[in-house]
């Protein structure tokens, strides 16, 4: 069978692959962590028979019910345009009927993707390499689980996801083959709104791809290389402000990503707070978040952080600089899971993870990502980011993207690492430690789209090598200076990583500032990328070690790829005898800090405790 129907077919049996789960009754997706209902609350689709203020994490809820009150708390989204289609389509076949199933939902997003590989297919059909790595990337990522989980919800990764595979995969396209090119500039176009209205991170990444493609696209057609460029910047300022969003959503991400991450990544916190314009009061929520305000009230206590933009962290650049690496440093670890391990995934049951669903659901992405060590991803998010800045050297080293023969490998090389590195920034500058690996998903899958392909290309690119020597010297010179560029890279930036505070946490109980007496129970977790060795509790004059070493099963589907994993969490009581020698019952300070196995030290909690009186 020739390469491009080995193509086809892989492309076909993905699309059965994820009709499948799409299908299966009783129904699989995620359950609602609140952000499904912030999509409802657009359209008026809210589940049936629920309270649509209460969210319902630990399994998804297969029948909604259309007609429910909208309200201000509505986020507009590509994927709240797909759920209204359905509904209308829902409404003309049964005028009074209210029950929508969100397979639905799936079955719409189901078409949607398969439309779209199959155009692209058909694109690439007379390009055999082309065609059957599309094939493998189709079967092995975009209907693999950690990708159409997301089908059967109303939750707003499916519109990132396939706006992105939308769009790299039609520039590519363009830039490889002429083939029923009027459709694939209209797959273009598709992914481009898609993109930039899928959530408000992904506005900018949208024109920022286009960009990053005109050399190629211009070859084939300038008008619609302009034309196409306009509407990303249409349709990213659309996104940022004209589609409706809730304040509470931009005032979780400011506070999670400054207090959370930013912040706490510098050595000079009252500097740092003069940098951002913040107040010497906020001193008090450095390192806290939305979800773990320590006590403390933050809209009173430092509001000011609400109005800071999103790109207020560039003000380090001229100050402070080793914030923002050591920020990256500090989240990055935390990306490597492909499914949220807190979400239920299927109805009727409780808490059942991706990982535990039956064979037909099996993720080969998510049990190597839950495998892989951290020391694996950690190179592999570098190399991928550094694969952009790399096709991009070699794109203007050849003057124009090619010469005589395509160079869309570059062009894929060049929109994978750049959305890899937007995913990484995003994620942490956009909502720091709270769900990063969910934010980084779009991120993370074209980071193993570029693995695959990798491995499909490099052989080829070495037989072209050993075939025409001469005419692939430049080439074979420029891929021979560039691995030991990339392996240097790489060991200087472990090295860099390894003697910085780098440690994440939160102390769960007490949740605020109330303490007890005559016992006073604390119980959190800890992790570090490069173990943890010990964690330090100070409360008052009181100092005490301990050492993690209870079993953390929710830790180890969260972040799987910190060596301490699987016994992270602590638990330290203190006595009368401790509290008295501490201080109290007068208010005491308490400071929780860890200290990794290389020795590096960083502080993951910090709040004053009230006793009883």
């Amino acid at each position: 069978m020739k390469r491009e129907w080995i193509g086809l077919v892989l492309v076909l049996l993905g699309l059965m692959r994820a009709g499948w789960l799409v299908a299966h009754d009783p129904a699989v997706g995620y359950g609602n962590q609140s952000d499904m209902t912030r999509t409802g609350a657009c359209i008026g689709l809210f589940p049936s028979g629920k309270d649509p203020n209460v969210a319902t994490p630990e399994a998804p809820i297969g029948l909604y019910e259309r007609g429910g009150q909208r309200s201000g708390q509505c986020y507009f989204s590509t994927e709240v345009a797909i759920d209204a289609a359905v509904i209308a389509i829902e409404r003309l076949a049964d005028k009074e009927g209210r029950a929508i199933h969100l397979q639905w939902i799936g079955y719409a997003k189901l078409a949607l993707l398969g439309l779209t590989a199959l155009v692209i297919a058909f694109a690439l059909h007379r390009t055999p390499g082309a065609a059957l790595l599309h094939g493998l990337v189709f079967f092995a990522v975009m209907t693999d689980p950690v990708a159409t989980l997301w089908f059967n919800t109303l939750y707003t990764e499916f519109g990132a996801i396939w706006g992105l595979y939308a769009m790299i995969g039609a520039a590519t396209v363009l830039a490889a083959t002429e083939r029923a090119r009027y459709a694939i500039w209209a797959v273009l176009i598709m992914g481009i709104v898609a993109l930039a209205l899928s959530r408000e991170q992904y506005a900018i990444l949208a024109p920022a791809l286009v960009l990053a493609a005109a050399f190629w696209l211009w070859e084939r057609s300038a008008e619609m290389t302009v034309a196409t460029f306009l509407l990303a910047i249409a349709a990213c300022l659309t996104a940022y402000t004209v589609a409706p969003r809730p304040g509470v959503v931009t005032h979780m991400s400011r506070a999670d990503a400054y207090l959370g991450v930013v912040l706490p990544a510098s050595s000079r916190p009252q500097r740092a707070l003069a940098i951002l314009g913040l107040p010497e009061r906020c001193e008090a929520m450095i390192g806290a978040s939305w979800s773990l305000q320590r006590g403390e009230n933050l809209q009173q206590t430092c509001p000011e952080v609400f109005q800071l933009s999103s790109f207020a962290f560039l003000r380090f650049l001229d100050e402070e600089r080793e914030v923002l690496p050591r920020a990256v440093a500090r989240v990055v670890p935390s990306m490597q899971a492909l499914t949220p391990g807190y979400l239920g995934t299927l109805e009727g049951a409780t808490q059942v993870r991706a990982s535990e669903l039956p064979w037909w659901a099996y993720s080969p992405l998510d049990a190597a990502a839950r495998r892989m060590p951290g020391k694996v991803f950690l190179p592999l998010v570098m190399v991928s980011i550094l694969a952009a800045p790399i096709a991009f050297l070699a794109a203007i080293a050849w003057v124009r993207p090619w010469r005589g023969e395509p160079r869309a490998g570059l062009l894929l090389a060049l929109l994978l690492g750049a959305s890899v590195a937007h995913g990484v920034l995003t994620t942490v500058f956009g909502g720091g430690l709270n769900e990063a690996a969910r934010h980084f998903i779009p991120g993370a899958l074209a980071m193993y789209v570029l693995l695959i392909a990798a491995i499909v290309g490099i052989p080829g690119a070495v037989a072209r090598w050993m075939a025409e020597p001469k005419a692939r010297a430049f080439e074979m010179a420029a891929a021979a200076a560039l691995v030991p560029v990339v392996v240097l890279s790489c060991a200087a930036a472990f090295r860099w990583a390894q003697v910085q505070p780098l440690a994440i946490g939160a102390l769960e109980f007490p949740a605020g500032r109330e303490a007890t007496l005559p016992v006073l129970r604390l119980h959190g977790w800890v992790l570090d990328p490069v173990g943890v060795e010990s964690v330090q509790v100070e409360v008052g004059k009181l100092k005490r070690q301990v050492q993690p070493d209870e079993d953390s099963p929710d830790l180890r589907a969260t972040y799987p790829g910190y060596p301490d994993r699987a016994r992270a969490r602590f638990t330290v009581e203190l006595v009368a005898a401790d509290l008295a020698a501490a201080g109290a019952p007068e208010e005491l300070p308490l400071r929780i800090t860890v200290r990794g196995v290389d020795g590096a030290v960083s502080e993951i909690d910090r709040r004053r405790l009230d006793f009883p009186k």
